[in-house]
């Protein structure tokens, strides 16, 4: 189970939406959360829990959503957290290739480098020992 804030979805009465709901009459004074798996709502001031179904809210302006729209509110929820989490897959797929390329990319060129700091080596010890051989045979 995952309880997430429950959002107080935009009215229809007035348009106005808040970032969390209120539990009603809760002596506690707590806030809703839901579980978009199992389709319950709990509060967190007095531990109630109920269905989805079973919800109303009652927003300032006096309009009470039915169950229908709440149970619509909480799929648009589902539906955004499922856009979001395809989302989030394409991006970290997108990183792990950008930075798979990126060592491939790397390591061709310190293998490149190597390779030619290593001929280059070799030619210069090769200019060197001829040098000195050339030397010694006018000593």
């Amino acid at each position: 189970m995952a309880w997430l804030d429950f959002p107080f979805p935009s009215c229809p009465g007035c348009a106005r939406s808040w970032e969390t709901s209120a539990h009603r009459d809760c002596p506690a004074g707590g806030n809703l959360n839901v579980d978009p798996d199992t389709e319950r709502v709990r509060c967190e001031g007095c531990s109630d829990v109920w269905d989805v179904a079973d919800s109303r809210f009652y927003c300032l302006c006096r309009h009470q959503f039915s169950a229908a729209e709440v149970a619509d509110a909480l799929a648009e929820m589902i539906r955004a957290a499922a856009v979001l989490d395809r989302l989030l897959r394409q991006n970290a797929a997108e990183l792990a290739r950008i930075q798979d390329m990126g060592r491939g990319s790397m390591a061709s060129w310190l293998e490149r480098l190597v390779s030619g700091f290593a001929g280059g080596l070799g030619k210069a010890m090769g200019f060197i020992v001829g040098s000195v051989l050339r030397g010694w045979d006018k000593l």
